[in-house]
């Protein structure tokens, strides 16, 4: 006896015959639970889904010098008030984060129970991302590319294999209007973004 053959004989009748369990049907068919075809009406509503980029400044250092020292300043603020608003509103959000920025807010925007996604490691985009990313953190699912831009590190294998479910980008970009699951990766085509 295994440990596995064990369950067998305590939920079902079976003998054993030349090393196979084997179960009569009918002696069992009490035991057995049959499966029910039904049918469920789910509505067919519009859901709008909405996303954030959490990167400060980092996202536009190489653009907007100016630009980027305001964000600097003014993103902490920015970011309570827009939690606020949801919490009024009862939204939830993906807040897309800069991983070297996910320690100063996480528990902020964990405690309006929204979700997080990556935004890259650092937004640099001449470097590799996702197992930076990881480094940071192994159980978030979703990146969010910066500036929209499908690198080369950003393929359905790589996100795959550095535990990625999903990819979200322009619509653009992806050549999608509408979500889609590609070699197991669920690309999310973003209406509005904040580069062209």
């Amino acid at each position: 006896d295994r440990v596995y053959d064990r369950g067998w004989r305590k939920q079902f009748i079976a003998n054993k015959q030349d090393g196979w369990w084997v179960m009569d049907v009918n002696e069992n068919k009490d035991s057995v639970v049959q499966g029910k075809q039904e049918t469920e009406l789910v509505e067919d509503e519009k859901t709008i889904c909405i996303c954030h980029d959490i990167e400060r400044g980092l996202g536009h250092l190489d653009v907007d010098a100016a630009w980027a020292a305001h964000a600097n300043t003014y993103a902490p603020r920015a970011l309570e008030e827009m939690l606020e608003i949801e919490a009024t509103m009862n939204v939830k959000s993906s807040y897309n984060v800069v991983g070297t920025l996910l320690r100063a807010v996480r528990d902020q925007i964990e405690t309006g129970r929204h979700c997080i996604a990556f935004h890259s490691f650092d937004h640099n985009l001449e470097d590799w991302q996702l197992r930076r990313c990881r480094r940071v953190d192994n159980r978030i699912k979703g990146y969010r590319t910066p500036q929209s831009r499908i690198t080369p590190e950003l393929n359905d294998m790589n996100l795959c294999q550095n535990n990625f479910d999903w990819l979200a980008s322009s619509i653009s970009s992806l050549g999608l209007n509408i979500p889609l699951m590609q070699n197991r990766i669920v690309k999310i085509p973003v209406v509005t973004d904040d580069f062209d």
